[in-house]
């Protein structure tokens, strides 16, 4: 136990909550809860205006029979906590009882003027029109630390560095707007959707049903987007096998392979390049290997592993 133990208890008031024992229980509970539940239901604006009055009925009604006024207090809030409870409406917080709240989006929230359009046009509206409204908002209408939970702080630092912002157009309508983030180049979701790249609908190559392509522009561009489904692109690639322009690895020569990644032209060279990368050379210069010491390497840029004595070889059984 420190010096200053007990002074927060005594100061604040105790920080555990006391509960008090209930005065009505079981079943008499249950008959006064429905009770209060069909007087809460009959109301014309809200259904908390007559909350005040039961819980001073109640109050009242309990001390009369005996009962001392915090035991009563408490009883009658748990009642009306129950009764809400059990009508399922819940209570507005205090920012919802404020002016701003039911504010219309296009006028000023201080001085319920209409705002300027380029205020109007930055997707999150501005809540104030200028920084005479802001000033006085933050001066008059927060209370307390103003830190960014506070909704009204909230909105008055947003109008802020709207308002300090310089206007500029819309990339799709051309009209002004004015943001606080400099990135922005569209002023409303409707121009953003406007601006979006579409594809148009097009027939499936395959089985000619009309369909619209969820690819990119970049994908488009490439060749995507052809078929309507991955069933559709498969079988018109059984039927017609993809082509493609490749050249061998050996002798340099063009040809036209069945993939992507295809590297010889015939199973001589893939067989002769194969023998090289095991250090088994050829006995007599022929075309191919050949054209890949003198053309392919060259193109390559990369030294050649051909020595002298092979090259000697090469002429003397050519001779």
């Amino acid at each position: 136990m420190g010096y200053w133990s007990g002074y927060d208890d005594y100061r604040h008031g105790p920080t555990k909550k006391i509960s008090l024992a209930q005065v009505f229980k079981g079943a008499p509970r249950k008959r006064l809860v429905a009770d209060i539940v069909n007087m809460v239901r009959d109301y014309r604006r809200t259904p908390y205006e007559h909350e005040g009055s039961i819980q001073a009925g109640i109050r009242s009604a309990l001390c009369l029979a005996g009962e001392r006024w915090p035991v009563a207090d408490d009883e009658a809030r748990g009642l009306l906590a129950a009764a809400f409870k059990k009508t399922g409406v819940k209570r507005p917080g205090w920012w919802e009882g404020q002016a701003e709240y039911t504010a219309p989006r296009e006028v000023c929230h201080w001085c319920f003027i209409e705002l300027p359009e380029d205020l109007r046009r930055s997707g999150k509206r501005s809540a104030y029109c200028s920084m005479e409204c802001v000033n006085r908002a933050i001066a008059k209408r927060v209370e307390g630390p103003k830190g960014q939970g506070d909704p009204v702080y909230k909105a008055c630092h947003a109008a802020i560095s709207r308002l300090r912002a310089k206007p500029r157009d819309c990339e799709h309508c051309k009209k002004p707007f004015r943001s606080d983030r400099s990135y922005q180049r569209l002023c409303s979701k409707a121009c953003r959707d406007a601006a979006r790249t579409t594809v148009e609908e097009r027939c499936c190559e395959h089985c000619s049903t009309v369909f619209r392509p969820h690819v990119s522009k970049k994908s488009e561009d490439a060749g995507a987007g052809k078929f309507c489904s991955s069933a559709c692109r498969w079988a018109y690639e059984r039927k017609n096998p993809p082509t493609y322009e490749c050249a061998c690895v050996l002798c340099s020569t063009p040809f036209t392979g069945e993939r992507k990644n295809a590297i010889y032209c015939s199973n001589r060279c893939l067989q002769m390049f194969t023998r090289m990368r095991q250090g088994e050379w050829p006995k007599r210069m022929n075309t191919p290997l050949f054209d890949y010491y003198f053309i392919t390497l060259a193109k390559r840029q990369e030294p050649t592993p051909l020595t002298t004595e092979i090259f000697d070889s090469w002429f003397q059984d050519a001779a």
